[in-house]
């Protein structure tokens, strides 16, 4: 089906670049050949230049129908996905860092709203490794003394929170609520991990007049957020789990 017109064109792009430069030899070979006498009958040269000149406009007419033809084609090709970038690979998003220190505490208010960790990667704090995670960039958080009750503590002066993290885990929640409490339980060959929302307190720290439990549980828009951990001990090659034993995915270190 595609032959034919390309057949078709080609073979009127022909003729009409031979009109253009060439109109004389072209009646001669097409047209002279039906006369009697050709010298006689050939043209004036005023005739061949109005061929020459519907010759050109052919070729202007044909070129740019094939230029349009060839952006439609390429419009219509499948746009090939870009490749996954590192962050994409390591977290399926460029997430924000928490710069607070977060630890565990005894038992989440019943207030909050659960949300399961994700994925975790291990952290040297103090050899500042995986290092790429320094260049993130970190959660704008709440203004007043407590930050809005978000999660963890503030680091020292001079200081980042991952400085301090033995592991990072991903959250996904609410994008008009904060992490505010986590409940780390660490066993000999397991660290499990809970992570609890709701909503920031007012700058002069009074609760949020929505209640601070008033968090979507599964939001469509969801704010992917790094929790640097502090724990007792090295993380040393132990599982770490959601608070129900569900396996986190270790998101490989990946640098392009």
């Amino acid at each position: 089906m595609i032959a034919l017109p390309l057949v078709l064109l080609v073979s009127l792009a022909v003729l009409f670049v031979w009109g253009l430069f060439w109109p004389r030899g072209q009646w001669r070979v097409l047209v002279a050949w039906s006369y009697r006498d050709p010298h006689v009958n050939e043209p004036s040269g005023a005739a061949f230049a109005v061929y020459r000149a519907i010759a050109g406009v052919g070729v202007v007419v044909l070129a740019v129908s094939g230029f349009v033809a060839w952006q439609s084609y390429q419009a219509a090709l499948p746009v090939e996905e870009p490749p996954p970038s590192a962050m994409q690979r390591m977290w399926g998003e460029e997430p924000l860092v928490v710069n607070r220190v977060v630890t565990s505490v005894g038992a989440a208010s019943n207030d909050l709203v659960y949300v399961a960790p994700i994925a975790y990667q291990s952290v040297d704090g103090e050899r500042r490794q995986p290092p790429y995670l320094y260049s993130l960039a970190t959660l704008e958080l709440p203004e007043g003394d407590t930050a809005g009750g978000i999660i963890g503590r503030q680091p020292s002066p001079g200081y980042a929170a991952l400085d301090f993290a033995n592991l990072v885990v991903l959250v996904e929640g609410d994008p008009n609520c904060i992490p505010r409490q986590a409940v780390v339980v660490e066993n000999a060959d397991s660290v499990e991990v809970a992570v609890y929302y709701g909503r920031p307190d007012n700058p002069d720290g009074t609760p949020n007049a929505d209640g601070i439990g008033a968090c979507e549980p599964n939001p469509r828009d969801r704010v992917p957020l790094l929790l640097p951990i502090q724990l007792s001990d090295e993380l040393d090659g132990r599982l770490v789990t959601a608070i129900d034993g569900e396996v986190l995915r270790k998101a490989p270190v990946v640098t392009d």
